[in-house]
């Protein structure tokens, strides 16, 4: 019988670990080696990131701002450079009312790093990081700046806004207005109701653009090369660009050419609104 006694304690001890509530403040160090890697996921609230250069650590600060603890549980586990941390919300007990603005997590971290954010709903920001990046939320804003890398933008509902970015681009938003400024080599953007308003460079591997309702304005390098296909169900096209046209710009609704001769696929589409296309 003595045998199984610091079994069973372990047992309690697990239990009670497993029900414990969230501290009203995490604060944490995890040191690394070379690139990082950073898994951050929160069941709601906001997260903002931003690099501190060439420092050896992540730096993760989380405030739950007045949200009943009790419904939480963080995990935390780092292997190497990966670092994950989750804070996951029990549902189970139905709607909970909060005063407050919910947990809020910051982190700083390498520039040189790969980065995973996620929020069933609130907004996300990202500065100053070079790695391969993805970013999605339920619902909420997502903001980032001096990116560099394979990038990814998803938020269910929510405005997407980026500066001084470079690489490859794929954001998407159920509704909402996308704002990009950046030399992309490839340019994936879709949202189904809202602005397009993008500042892309030369895009030498093409792109695909769509708003199921909203304008669309393109801003590219005057020297892009690019088989441009643009159509719009209801608004007109008008380009700033020296476009070889297969088609009518102005009340047409569709223009197919070339620009500097040809080259990848440049695909712009609205269902109702005008597109616009125009030099850096």
């Amino acid at each position: 019988m003595r045998s199984q006694i610091p079994f069973l304690l372990s047992c309690i001890f697990v239990a009670a670990s497993a029900v414990a509530e969230v501290p009203q403040t995490v604060d944490r160090h995890y040191p690394v080696q070379g690139r990082a890697e950073l898994e951050a996921m929160l069941g709601s609230g906001s997260i903002h990131a931003h690099s501190c250069g060439n420092c050896r650590d992540i730096h993760v600060h989380l405030e739950m701002n007045g949200a009943d603890r009790s419904r939480y549980h963080l995990e935390e586990q780092q292997s190497g450079n990966h670092l994950r941390f989750v804070l996951k919300q029990d549902e189970s007990h139905g709607w909970n009312w909060n005063s407050g603005k919910g947990p809020e997590l910051t982190v700083e971290l390498p520039q040189e790093s790969s980065v995973d954010l996620g929020s069933g709903s609130g907004d996300l920001s990202l500065n100053g990081v070079r790695g391969s990046i993805a970013m999605h939320t339920g619902s909420g804003d997502i903001t980032v700046g001096e990116l560099a890398g394979a990038l990814s933008l998803r938020s269910g509902s929510g405005e997407l806004r980026g500066r001084s970015l470079a690489g490859t681009m794929n954001a998407r938003t159920g509704s909402g207005d996308i704002h990009l400024d950046g030399g992309f080599t490839q340019l994936e953007a879709h949202t189904g109701s809202g602005t397009l308003d993008l500042a892309a460079g030369n895009l030498q591997e093409g792109a695909t653009l769509t708003s199921g309702s909203g304008d669309v304005n393109l801003r590219l390098a005057r020297d892009t090369r690019a088989d441009l296909h643009a159509s719009t169900g209801s608004g007109s096209i008008h380009s700033d660009l020296p476009v070889t046209s297969q088609g009518d710009m102005g009340e047409r609704h569709t223009l197919n050419g070339t620009l500097n001769g040809g080259g990848a696929n440049i695909r712009v589409t609205t269902g109702s609104g005008s597109i616009h296309l125009q030099a850096l």
